[in-house]
């Protein structure tokens, strides 16, 4: 969740100078922390951190389910719009293999208790996972905004800023084969509004293992966006790729948001989450609220976050689509067994991920650079599977590699991703009478039956 703004003061150049100057003051404290071992804690946590969207299920169309916040009893929460909705799977939960597969019965739990709760409120409405809302324009995004007036002004800030600090004020996504266009202002707020993903927080024992998993993050990370993509619509549009979000996310926020840089100290991870912008939010006084306003405002693929509280440290993984509970666990799954697989590997440059970020929204049969090796997506998946079912074994999760992982590396042997299978619904479903908009409809209850599955 976002680190919540009481009161916000006036926004000039000066004082977000003043912000950074200050935040960065506290970067350099964590790190003396870090140096001291404050952060060193045994034993290892994850959790997942779920969005969903509330939908119409006869026109796919969102549904205002504020209404709902206050009568659920699972901790739901509203999250920018009126018709998305963000949960916690199970809470901070042991990484163990009992501890994954609770998190997991958790996480269909809650889900299910929420489309009940939905449905006695609006009969019509369905939960889905699903990471752009297929219909739905920047223009219209505006309307689904939630109501709350102090979101609201912190939305219109970041929005402002954003707006002004884009190289690029515009945001265009071209199909390549049919050449359809979709373009529209770089706006990170109207961009925001359409978009859910699920979170995967996975926690280290020392600030060290965290940055190496940091690092891997990088690495990784366009895999993870190929296979765990399902926004192939914009605007009713097929973008021609299955992971839209993250190219809207990408070019709304420009300075803000895509893959992070390499760190190799907790002070370096700040400087360089800082270095391209001004904070959006103003704090002249305390140092860690500083820090933590200006880098909740930086919405890179992943992100380290320490608990001072608590001393312990733990990396946000924000780069797959929402899911249904069960995929969210094949993406668990797999960060992890790959984390720790490639703890002694050499990663590819910096640059080489950036590249392979970019490409990897067309899916699996996009270009992929490793070192010298030039290879696919595809085959790439395949051998961080085999990886991370190795470095599972060795952790006890063999059978939990098993139940995730084996389903997931037969589909993409014979080339299936969720996006691409998606693509492949609607256009069988156009051939045989159904309008684009029917299609896509199909597509969405289905996914709501699949997030409901036990």
């Amino acid at each position: 969740m976002a680190t919540e703004i009481k009161q916000q003061s006036r926004w000039t150049e000066s004082s977000a100078l003043e912000t950074k100057k200050l935040a960065l003051k506290e970067a350099v404290k964590r790190q003396v922390l870090a140096d001291k071992r404050y952060f060193n804690k045994p034993g290892r946590t994850c959790d997942i951190e779920q969005e969903v969207q509330a939908l119409d299920s006869n026109t796919g169309r969102p549904i205002d389910v504020q209404d709902y916040f206050s009568t659920n009893s699972i901790g739901a929460r509203p999250d920018t719009t009126v018709f998305n909705i963000e949960f916690d799977a199970n809470g901070i939960t042991s990484l163990t293999a009992d501890g994954i597969l609770s998190l997991y019965k958790s996480m269909t739990r809650r889900t299910q208790q929420i489309q009940a709760g939905l449905r006695g409120l609006k009969p019509d409405t369905i939960i889905v996972p699903i990471g752009l809302q297929p219909f739905s324009t920047s223009e219209e995004a505006r309307d689904l905004i939630v109501k709350d007036e102090i979101k609201r002004k912190r939305y219109d800030l970041m929005e402002k800023r954003t707006l002004e600090e884009n190289p690029i004020k515009i945001i265009r996504v071209v199909n390549p084969k049919t050449g359809k266009e979709l373009i529209e202002p770089a706006s990170n707020l109207t961009a925001m509004t359409r978009c859910s993903g699920t979170q995967i927080h996975i926690s280290d024992c020392t600030i060290k293992d965290a940055l190496q998993t940091h690092n891997i993050l990088i690495a990784v990370t366009p895999i993870m966006v190929a296979l765990f993509g399902n926004s192939i619509f914009a605007g009713g549009m097929d973008t021609g790729r299955v992971n839209t979000r993250i190219e809207l996310l990408r070019q709304a926020e420009q300075l803000r948001a895509g893959l992070p840089l390499p760190a190799f100290s907790l002070l370096e991870y700040y400087q360089n989450q800082l270095r391209n912008t001004l904070p959006p939010f103003i704090e002249l006084h305390n140092p860690a609220l500083a820090l933590d306003l200006a880098h909740s405002a930086i919405h890179t693929t992943s992100r380290i976050r320490v608990d001072i509280e608590n001393g312990t440290v733990r990396n946000e993984i924000r780069q797959i689509d929402s899911q249904s509970p069960f995929t969210t666990i094949q993406a668990l799954v797999l960060t992890f067994g790959a984390i720790e697989g490639l703890r002694n590997h050499v990663l590819p440059s910096f640059e080489q991920s950036k590249t392979n970020f970019q490409k990897a929204v067309f899916g699996l049969y996009a270009p992929l650079q490793w070192g010298k090796r030039t290879t696919t997506i595809q085959d790439a998946a395949v051998s961080l599977i085999q990886l991370a079912r190795e470095s599972l074994k060795k952790r006890g999760m063999k059978l939990l590699s098993k139940d995730f992982l084996d389903p997931l590396e037969s589909d993409i042997l014979i080339g299936i991703s969720q996006g691409n299978s998606i693509r492949k619904i609607v256009r069988k479903l156009i051939k045989e009478g159904y309008s684009r908009q029917e299609a896509i409809i199909v597509v969405l209850n289905k996914l709501n039956r699949q997030a409901l599955q036990a």
